[in-house]
């Protein structure tokens, strides 16, 4: 790509962009390296002329516009109706799938024939052979291929694929190719897949799976380069690796990961015993054909939502949308759960064998979700992803899941921007920031931050970073960024920490190409996994400013604004102080004229510094030119731009962000002075807001801007602007906190919403909307809604 893209670059260091390409400078195109010339140029011309050539022969070529207007435009073709998204008036009928089958190429019994016949006996119309790639011989790839094709007909196809291992001893299947993996793809023995980047882009249309993600070794914040997650894998008709917490969390990261099962059967006399056992894979389309033409293609699926594949050991899910969900058994359903972020959304106990389940979810966030069920055996179902709620940009992982999009940092595992943490300690380097020994020779000491993307809406998007891991192996151009395979780690020894970025979407430009992530709240805990003895005047350092900064502070006991220059030593900064472009957030920040940002070190001399130790600091950095001004509208000086009057609740106080606190639910209030101009709406941190009930910010001139709860705070914005009366919590409440409420349509006249009972007992309760909300109905009324059930209820004038 780059050597076409950019033929004579000479990049900095070999880095373009995010992949390390070393020096192009068209070695490729025509200087060749120091034996002599390349005749690149010649071949790419040649190529061009080969298709050209072939092409015009076969009446191609010859454009003008004139020519182009005369040709007869095609009509578009038509999505087939079974594409069309989840529904069963699609008529898809399930195809059942077995995954997981060796054969005599590998350490199985049998040929790929007797399979096939088993395996259509037993009902399946899709067989994929997963052979063990050490036990695999390479020349006999193309007999294995053409077995496969021959044993396919009009009632079961098999396909090729192998179960292959990466140098760390995890495992990915790899299935529906017709190449077999390169040797520059593998290790030295040839038994291990090495560069694992190509199992996603080395091998046309095929899928590539995660494989056993609770047996192996790898973390699976690290996994990359997949479609599917094997969510259950059963040998010998028992359940041997349960991968559920995996595929949640991929889930829940924006991966689009494909459930799948694996039963791993080694001879055709096991694939009955399969059939009947555990959960199946099924995928849904119109005709088998289609089926496997729809089944194979992994990462084109990365963008449907849900995908048409369906893990269960006996409901049926026939319709699976944002509004509506209908399952079926042969025995009568006991548990639908809409699981979003590790959370059941929704959730009905029908006791029937077919139900039809409609529901609402409040406007507030982006909900990554799927659908869990569960009948009367015992017997469950699990949903693909389905994406559900606004964000406040591209909110998705690359279709490869190499890297993520929309958020404060991209590649998980390599660096964190303006986050570097040094804890010197004797005996190791490690501790001495998050890469020591960036580009070796030293190994084992570089630590891997583990990304998650725990919410995103429209007024903010999280990222989280947790440094629990090293790597013991990996150098820094083994890792970062762009096409680099997954490396192993270990459990960190010095410390661990957490640190969190709050997106406000204040500007793009300072998410994508700032590498402080200007304006976004940033939030660092620390926590020792050794005893330590601390050194020098700022311990731990967790960032750093210009040496010799500019600071100041406002005095809160003299009413003066203190600044100066710190030439040598230390400042401590209270809330609102600030030293160069940082502005502390958080008391216990101290910065020294070296430009280091941390903590003072604990007045401890009793030994070292006990395990568990813990520091934490919320800070954020600013364009140094907009410092005078920004520190006004953050609250920070002797006078704010605008005044705001708090009638029911608390503020606790501003400092960028307004930290409220909600009474009864909700905070009531009046900027009684609006701001002349504000660079952007004030951030808002309210507690005490309820997760199950809708929320939002309500103004006097009717606007109202739904707003989500994370970790039991309520993430909203306030235009300081803007004059007048407004309510910042649940817009509906009940007395039964657990009782879910969103809000379809509500006006002057009249209300309309959905109440879900997840629980096991009748709920009955009063419902109310804020009385402070004046232009739109006030509810308040008793309401029963019937144990695991969700009902509509509509109130009027």
């Amino acid at each position: 790509f780059y050597t076409l893209w950019m033929p004579f670059a000479r990049p900095e260091g070999g880095w373009i962009g995010e992949s390390c390409t070393g020096m192009i400078d068209g070695i490729f195109l025509e200087k060749g390296d120091e034996k002599g010339g390349s005749d690149g140029w010649k071949l790419l011309v040649n190529i061009f002329k080969w298709l050209a050539e072939s092409g015009q022969k076969a009446g191609f070529g010859g454009y003008s516009p004139e020519a182009f207007a005369k040709i007869p435009k095609p009509e578009s073709a038509s999505v087939p109706l079974w594409l069309r998204g989840w529904r069963e008036e699609n008529k898809a009928k399930p195809f059942k799938v077995l995954i997981g089958a060796r054969s005599s190429f590998s350490d199985g019994k049998g040929s790929i024939m007797e399979f096939a016949r088993a395996a259509k006996k037993a009902g399946y119309s899709i067989l994929v052979m997963t052979e063990t790639f050490e036990k695999f011989e390479p020349r006999r790839w193309s007999k294995f291929v053409d077995e496969c094709k021959r044993a396919s007909d009009r009632e079961i196809v098999v396909l090729p694929g192998l179960d292959i291992p990466d140098v760390y001893q995890n495992r990915y299947l790899l299935f529906g190719q017709r190449e077999f993996p390169a040797d520059f793809m593998l290790n030295e023995d040839k038994k291990e897949m090495k560069e694992t980047q190509y199992l996603i882009l080395g091998f046309g249309t095929h899928f590539s799976a995660i494989h056993r993600p609770t047996t192996t070794p790898m973390v699976h914040q690290l996994y990359k380069f997949f479609s599917g997650i094997v969510v259950y894998t059963y040998r010998e008709g028992k359940l041997v690796d349960d991968g559920m917490l995996a595929y949640q969390w991929h889930v829940n990261n924006t991966s689009q990961p494909i459930p799948l099962v694996v039963h791993e059967v080694y001879s055709p006399s096991e694939v009955e015993t399969a059939a009947k056992s555990g959960h199946q894979l099924y995928v849904f389309a119109d005709t088998l054909e289609n089926a496997v033409w729809y089944f194979r293609a992994g990462i084109q699926h990365f963008w449907e939502s849900p995908a048409l594949f369906l893990v269960t050991s006996g409901p049926m899910i026939w319709t699976l949308t944002g509004s509506r969900i209908v399952v079926e058994g042969d025995t009568p359903i006991v548990d639908v759960q809409l699981i979003c972020n590790y959370y059941p959304e929704r959730r009905w106990r029908p006791k029937e064998k077919r139900v039809v389940l409609d529901f609402h979810l409040p406007p507030s966030h982006l909900r990554q979700c799927f659908v869990y069920v569960q009948d009367e055996k015992g017997r469950t179902a699990i949903s693909p992803p389905i994406r559900l709620g606004p964000t406040a940009r591209y909110t998705w992982r690359c279709s490869d899941r190499q890297n993520f999009f929309g958020f404060a940092v991209n590649y998980t595992g390599t660096y964190l921007p303006d986050v570097d943490i040094f804890i010197l300690v004797f005996g190791t380097d490690e501790g001495k920031s998050l890469w020591p020994h960036k580009f070796g020779p030293k190994r084992g000491e570089n630590l891997a931050p583990l990304l998650e993307f725990p919410y995103a809406s429209p007024i903010v998007h999280i990222t989280d970073a947790f440094i629990d891991q090293r790597y013991w192996r990996a150098l820094w151009e083994e890792v970062a960024f762009d096409a680099k395979p997954s490396q192993g780690t270990s459990r960190s020894r010095v410390y661990e920490a957490h640190v969190r970025y709050y997106d406000f979407g204040i500007s793009e430009e300072y998410r994508e190409k700032d590498l402080k992530r200007l304006m976004m709240i940033k939030e660092v805990r620390i926590r020792l996994r050794m005893p330590i003895v601390p050194v020098d005047n700022v311990f731990p350092i967790f960032t750093r400013v210009s040496q010799k900064p500019v600071y100041g502070y406002f005095d809160s006991e003299s009413g003066r604004e203190v600044e100066g220059r710190l030439d040598e030593g230390f400042i401590d900064l209270p809330v609102g102080g600030y030293a160069d472009d940082l502005i502390a957030l958080s008391p216990g920040i101290r910065v020294n004229a070296a430009g280091e940002v941390g903590f003072a070190p604990p007045k401890w001399s009793n030994g070292p510094l006990p395990v568990g130790t813990e520091w934490f600091a919320r800070y954020v950095k600013i364009p140094k030119e907009q410092l005078k001004e920004l520190l006004g509208y953050m609250g920070f000086g002797s006078k704010k731009p605008y005044e705001l009057k708090i009638h029911r609740g608390k503020l606790r106080s501003i400092a960028y962000a307004g930290y409220l606190e909600a009474e009864r639910f909700g905070v009531f209030g009046e900027v009684i002075e609006a701001a002349k101009e504000m660079p952007y709406p004030i951030p808002l941190f309210i507690e005490g807001i309820n997760y199950n009930w809708e929320a939002a910010v309500w103004r006097e001139d009717g606007s109202l801007e739904n707003f989500g709860v994370f970790e039991g705070i309520g993430l909203a914005r306030l235009d300081l602007t803007k004059k007048g009366k407004f309510y910042a919590g649940n817009v509906i409440i009940a007395d039964n906190p657990e009782l879910r409420l969103s809000v379809l349509h509500w006006d002057r006249d009249r209300i309309f919403f959905e109440a879900n009972n997840p629980t096991e007992k009748d709920i009955e309760t009063l419902v109310e909307t804020p009385q402070e909300i004046s232009d739109r109905y006030h509810l308040r009324a008793r309401i029963k809604v019937p144990a695991g059930s969700s009902v509509r209820l509509e109130f009027r004038k």
